[in-house]
């Protein structure tokens, strides 16, 4: 301050201009530059809690995705002890008779797939025959 004030005195006296009318010039100079300095620090603490807050949003995205996981895998598991408890709940001769009808329905769809195999296995070899004596015939 004091190199200001003796700064201030000399351009008083070399340019007649009142010591007073410099002193205040320089005080709103200096005001102004702090204005700025502080405005470009408000700047960068906006952007810096801007970037923060983006990236709490994609955090609690992520969190909500993982709760929703955990809720369908939460549900999955309740099913699955909701049927344990009704198959431990059975008696052995509910058991045998769930295991009958099973496998009876995995017989009948055995039983079909295998017609089911037989039927294109002929269609196949029959088209095989029809191809083979028409290249032959008109081929060779």
């Amino acid at each position: 301050m004091v190199l200001v004030d003796i700064l201030i005195s000399m351009l008083s006296s070399a340019t007649g201009i009142s010591a007073t009318i410099l002193d205040e010039l320089f005080t709103k100079a200096n005001l102004l530059k702090k204005d700025e300095e502080s405005s470009k620090k408000l700047t960068s603490k906006i952007n810096e809690l801007t970037e923060s807050l983006s990236k709490s949003a994609q955090l609690m995205s992520e969190v909500e995705a993982e709760f929703a996981k955990q809720k369908e895998l939460a549900e999955k598991w309740k099913s699955e002890a909701e049927t344990s408890k009704i198959i431990a709940s059975m008696s052995q001769k509910e058991v045998d008779a769930v295991t009958k009808i099973f496998g009876k329905k995995i017989e009948y769809e055995s039983k079909k797939s295998g017609r089911i195999s037989v039927a294109w296995s002929a269609f196949f070899c029959i088209v095989g025959l029809v191809g083979g004596f028409l290249l032959s015939k008109f081929f060779l």
